[in-house]
């Protein structure tokens, strides 16, 4: 099974230092879902890519 849940699944806005939960345009980041599938043994990983000059 592969989900993909975009950039929402733990996600994290970076303004300067700081750095706090959250998706685009002020939604929330699905925080609970990869917990909820940690604590069942799922695999949980990031795919990092930078972003285009």
């Amino acid at each position: 099974v592969i989900l993909s849940s975009g950039t929402f699944m733990r996600g994290l806005i970076h303004i300067g230092d700081l750095n706090f939960p959250g998706g685009r345009l002020g939604d929330p980041a699905a925080t609970g879902l990869s917990l909820a599938l940690k604590e069942r043994g799922f695999p949980i990983s990031r795919l990092k890519t930078g972003t285009p000059p």
